[in-house]
Formats: structure tokens, sequence, C-alpha cells
């Protein structure tokens, strides 16, 4: 219906709300920006992981409603030097948490990738997934959604996760069937969870992840920060780029 289409441009690096088989079908240019909100989710990702392993967010209702000894009484958490982080994608995002993770804080890194990440400035061991499960303290996901990935995070794998781990996801909602996570919450494997992305944004009304008190939620404010915006935004300069005949600086 646009046959003066010429150019799609995506503020953000998620591509599945683009057909881009049928763009490039009709030779149309999609470009994006890869690489515009990589420090900013990262950096949401260190915060939640460290909220989940003090238990900020429960410490700070207790407090709130006047039981202050038994927030200070609730958790004893570890420190980060103790624990095994597993990562699931070790692109952009997954490499920057990695980074801050094991150079800031001395963590032990595990990671899964389809496609090897080359070299890295921190170390981190190459794992299969069902390893990566079994050892990780907590489970950081930072992959597409597509065919492959589409929960990702299932029953199957959910039972094959460290009993007590915890899971952050700051990818996409549907990488994690959320009803398993739920159960795996009730039961205890898992012992927290963070989310910053849902299959339904924003989540419906009745989902029963809004009265799980073992989960932190975000509103998908993992690439809004000030300079992650301003990354995105440089998207139109690619628009310009490509009307204007010239090479784009970032097209799929």
């Amino acid at each position: 219906r646009a046959p003066r289409l010429r150019v799609i441009g995506r503020g953000g690096v998620g591509l599945e709300n683009i057909d881009v088989e049928a763009a490039h079908a009709r030779g149309v240019t999609v470009v994006y920006t890869p690489a515009a909100a990589t420090d900013a989710v990262a950096d949401l990702t260190v915060g939640m992981l460290i909220n989940l392993e003090r238990r900020l967010f429960e410490v700070d209702g207790l407090v709130r409603v006047g039981k202050f000894a038994h927030g200070r009484s609730l958790h004893r958490g570890r420190e980060l030097s103790t624990l095994t982080l597993g990562i699931v994608g070790l692109g952009r995002i997954g490499r920057s948490v990695a980074r801050r993770m094991h150079r800031g804080f001395g963590t032990t890194i595990l990671y899964n990738d389809i496609v090897s990440p080359g070299l890295l400035d921190f170390m981190a061991t190459p794992v299969s997934k069902e390893e990566l499960y079994a050892r990780s303290d907590y489970v950081s996901l930072h992959v597409p959604l597509n065919d492959e990935t589409r929960h990702l995070v299932d029953v199957s794998s959910l039972a094959a996760f460290k009993p007590g781990s915890g899971l952050i996801n700051t990818s996409r909602g549907g990488v994690v069937d959320t009803d398993a996570m739920l159960r795996a919450l009730n039961d205890g494997q898992l012992s927290g969870a963070a989310l910053d992305v849902f299959d339904s944004e924003p989540p419906l009304v009745d989902s029963p992840l809004l009265s799980c008190q073992k989960v932190l939620l975000t509103a998908h404010i993992g690439a809004r920060t000030i300079g992650g915006l301003r990354r995105m935004n440089e998207v139109v300069d690619d628009v310009v780029r490509v009307l204007r005949g010239e090479r784009p600086a970032f097209a799929i």
C-alpha cells in the first residue's frame, strides 16, 4: 500500500515489529540503532540484579509501613564477588553487562551464544545452556525475539535452573514463558525475577505478575536514559542518508 516507500527507520535494536524480509523484497531499506541503548540497558540490568540480591524493593515497602526491624532482618544478601552470573546472548548488551559485573564486582561470568563473541576484554566461560542454568545464581537474558527464542525460558529450562536462583529479562517479554516463570517462583525454584519487558505491554490488569511479591517490575525503561533516547533518535540521520542516496551507518 506504500509504493513510494524507500526506508523504514527503527529507533532501537529490536526488529520483531518489522517484516524485514518483505521490506527487502520490495527494495525498502531498514535502518536502526543497534548500539544506542547498550549502556542504558546494561546499567539497568546490573541495578536489577543488586535489587534482587538485596531485596531492596521488599525492604523499601516494609520501612514505609513501620516494619523497620523486620526489613532489617528480612534477608542477608551475598556480595556480588561470590556470585555466578549466566548471560544468554553475549551481544553488545550482554557483553556490557558481563564487563560491568566481572570487572566492577568480581562476579564469575558464564555465557551461551549461538555466535562466538570473539576476543573478550574480561573473563567469561562459554557453556551450554543447560550448564549455564544449573550453575548460575542469576540468569540474564539478552537475545532478540524470534522463532528460536520465543519462550526460550519455559517449563523445561526452568527445571534446569539452580534452585533458588534469580532471572532477569531486559530483552523482550516473549523470551520468557510467564506462566512457567510464575510457577517456578511459587515453588521456590526461582527466588526472584526482574522484568523490564512483557508479553503484553502494559501488563494486563488481571495479570498474576502484578500481585507476585517476588517479581520486580519496570515499565520497559531499559533504553530510556537521556543518552539512550538521543542515540535512538539519531536513526533519523540514517533515514535522511538513504533518501539522499547515501550509505546509511546502520542498515539491516
